[in-house]
C-alpha cells in the first residue's frame, strides 16, 4: 500500500483509501497471553453440561423413547408441551456450557435463561417430592428419590450462582492498533506521515515503527516507541488522529 502523507502549503495533498478505515488490528500472537478461565467459570460450565444431559434424558427422553407410553396413557397437551419445554431449555443449558468452556459471552446468557424453566421444574419436583405419602418415600431408596427431585435443582441453582456477576471471555484483551500520523520535522513545509500506535489507557498511544521507517532520512516529531496523546484534526472533510505531546 502506498504511503499517505498530509502536507502543508499550496501544494497540500491528503488521500485516504477504503483498506485504510479499519479502527483496530488485533495481532494473533497476542491470543496467547489471555489468562486460563477461573475455576468457578469451569466449574459453572461442567455443571451446566451435566444438567443439560440429565434433561435431555429425562424430558425429551419420556416423549421419544417414550412415546409408546405416551400414546398408551394419553399424556396431556399441556404436559407434552411443558416436556418440550423443558427439553429445550435443557439444549439450551448443554450449549451454554460447551459455549462457556470455549469463552464465548452469549453462551453465559443461554446458561442462565435455560435455566430458568429448569429451576421451576426443579422446584415443582420437590414440592411434589415432599407431598408423596411416606409409605411411598420409605418403599424407594432415598438416593432414587434424591437424585430425580432435588439434585438437579442444586446442580441448576449452584451454576447460575457460579456465573452470576461473572465474565466468561478473560478480562485481557490485546490493546488494539489505531492508525496514527506523525509530524515530521525539517521537511520546509508541514508534514505528517502515517503509521500505528498501540491503544493504551487514559487516551494514551504507543507509536509503532512505520514499515520503511528510517531515522536518518525521516525525523519524526515523536519517536517510534513514545508515549503520546492524540488529536482530532481534519483535513478535506476527513478526520485523521494526530499525535501530540503527552504533556498537552
Amino acid at each position: 500500500m502506498a504511503a499517505e502523507w498530509i502536507a502543508g502549503g499550496a501544494s497540500a495533498y491528503y488521500s485516504r483509501s477504503r483498506e485504510d478505515i479499519v479502527p483496530m488490528i488485533y495481532s494473533r500472537q497476542m491470543r496467547d497471553l489471555m489468562p486460563d478461565r477461573t475455576l468457578s467459570v469451569t466449574s459453572a460450565a461442567i455443571l451446566a453440561i451435566l444438567t443439560g444431559l440429565y434433561g435431555l434424558v429425562a424430558y425429551l427422553g419420556v416423549l421419544v423413547w417414550g412415546r409408546n407410553a405416551v400414546a398408551a396413557y394419553g399424556l396431556p397437551l399441556k404436559l407434552i408441551i411443558v416436556f418440550v419445554i423443558l427439553g429445550c431449555a435443557s439444549i439450551g443449558a448443554l450449549v451454554g456450557g460447551f459455549g462457556i468452556l470455549f469463552r464465548h459471552n452469549w453462551a453465559r446468557v443461554l446458561a442462565i435463561v435455560a435455566a430458568i424453566p429448569l429451576i421451576c421444574s426443579g422446584l415443582w419436583d420437590v414440592h411434589r417430592f415432599l407431598r408423596l405419602p411416606a409409605a411411598l418415600i420409605r418403599s424407594n431408596p432415598i438416593e432414587i428419590l434424591v437424585v430425580t427431585f432435588v439434585l438437579p435443582l442444586l446442580l441448576t441453582i449452584a451454576w447460575v450462582g457460579l456465573l452470576i456477576g461473572k465474565k466468561v471471555r478473560a478480562q485481557f484483551l490485546p490493546p488494539p492498533m489505531v492508525k496514527i500520523y506523525v509530524n515530521l520535522l525539517n521537511e520546509g513545509t508541514p508534514c505528517a506521515r502515517p503509521t500505528h500506535a498501540l491503544t493504551l489507557r487514559n487516551g494514551l498511544y504507543e507509536l509503532l515503527t512505520a514499515e520503511g521507517y528510517d531515522p536518518n532520512i525521516e525525523h519524526w516529531e515523536f519517536r517510534p516507541g513514545t508515549i503520546v496523546r492524540a488529536k482530532e484534526e481534519r483535513r478535506d472533510g476527513e478526520a485523521y488522529l494526530l499525535a501530540i505531546s503527552f504533556g498537552r
